[in-house]
């Protein structure tokens, strides 16, 4: 049936679809411009870039048809191109989605090599393939869509044949994002559900109406969020990044400090203490196994301190062999028995073909947090104070 006050609607869809269009073109090109000049390796970028390119092309190949006036020759061709267009492309963009998922879940397409899911994943790209073949077919035939002598479209019988490829594509996509939840935060687990969920509905409502470009748009908007979330989730990563330390993955002092204050505002630091460490005779490792393999060391160290510590515990490299704990007051003696000596095993050797073992050992500074409003830069100066003193003047492995 066609759709209540088409007529009316039809000049704000061609001004909608052409802002869509424009957009995602936008969206694409500026994205093409990151990828070639700073972050070539990011696949869900270059997935992003080229589906809204996709989408441009979808959104500009609707509103063309309505812009196409009929009777002349070139329109004739031009009708069918545009329409030819905006039926393949809808299976392209459901592999792009495929491909977007996969990423944002496994860290890779699933396309080549194994990924949870894989199957049903290879399905997708499957039916976006077969859906491909399906329009072409129909070239050759009435089956989904014709056009009158007159050049106008209109569908055929079996046009909903159309909506079924990319139907199981996406009710197989819902599965999989459902089942991998835990590998994604929620905002990113329902910003993924809700431009899959948009696709799906505007293909529903596309098969009960007719002159409003309802599948189309919802793409769009789809592809469109799909750009705004990956940015957000981008920014954010790039934030955390910051105030982590390269080589261990703990905080460095910006990080620590900030945590700090987060206590600080819900008036539970005086519940912890600070206690600030060197690793002795570090370099010693470094002169005999190699800078290598003390980075080895460093990051197995850094790996089995953040493994005893508890939920709200804070551990910070702040560079060197210099390290910050900020722990509950009733664990500090589990941390200062790791500290007085932990094994540690590390591979070194030209070809790391070597093993070795060391009992890391550290002398440390504590300070007792004994008021809430004081600074993170004060709490750490006041335990890095107490190992100056623990190392000239005390000379005892843990100093108060």
């Amino acid at each position: 049936m066609y759709f209540e006050g088409a007529n009316e609607l039809m000049g704000i869809q061609q001004a909608f679809l052409l802002f869509e269009a424009a957009f995602c073109f936008m969206v694409s090109f500026f994205m093409a411009l990151n990828v070639i000049t700073a972050d070539r390796k990011n696949l869900s970028n270059r997935i992003v870039m080229v589906g809204n390119f996709l989408a441009g092309l979808l959104l500009f190949s609707d509103f063309w048809t309505y812009m196409l006036e009929r009777g002349t020759e070139v329109n004739y061709y031009g009708t069918r191109t545009a329409n030819f267009f905006m039926f393949t492309l809808w299976h392209a963009i459901l592999f792009t989605f495929a491909s977007y998922v996969a990423v944002q879940l496994f860290g890779a397409t699933g396309l080549i090599g194994r990924v949870p899911g894989k199957t049903r994943l290879r399905i997708v790209y499957l039916m976006a393939v077969l859906g491909f073949l399906l329009v072409v077919i129909a070239q050759f035939s009435d089956f989904l869509y014709y056009f009158d002598d007159k050049n106008f479209y209109h569908r055929g019988r079996l046009y909903f044949l159309n909506s079924v490829f990319p139907g199981i594509g996406l009710i197989l996509l819902f599965t999989v994002i459902i089942q991998y939840r835990n590998k994604i935060e929620k905002l990113k687990f329902f910003s993924i559900l809700t431009y899959l969920m948009l696709p799906a509905v505007g293909m529903l409502l596309q098969l009960k109406t007719y002159g409003i470009s309802f599948s189309n748009i919802a793409i769009g908007f789809a592809l469109i969020m799909m750009f705004v979330e990956n940015s957000i989730s981008q920014s954010r990563e790039i934030l955390r990044v910051s105030k982590l330390e390269v080589r261990t993955g703990l905080y460095n002092e910006h990080g620590c400090i900030e945590k700090l204050y987060s206590l600080r505002k819900r008036s539970r630091l005086t519940s912890y203490s600070a206690v600030f460490f060197d690793i002795c005779k570090f370099s010693e490792i470094n002169r005999k196994y190699g800078m290598k393999a003390g980075d080895f060391v460093l990051r197995e160290y850094a790996g089995k301190l953040k493994g005893i510590l508890a939920p709200g515990e804070i551990a910070a490299r702040q560079g060197s062999d210099h390290f910050v704990v900020i722990i509950k007051k009733e664990n500090l003696e589990k941390i200062l028995d790791f500290l007085s000596g932990t094994l540690i095993e590390f591979i070194y050797g030209p070809k790391e073909d070597k093993n070795g073992e060391v009992v890391v050992s550290a002398i440390a500074g504590v300070y007792e947090i004994d008021e809430e409003n004081i600074k993170g830069e004060d709490i750490l100066a006041n335990a890095f104070t107490a190992l100056l003193y623990a190392k000239t003047v005390s000379k005892k492995s843990v100093d108060y």
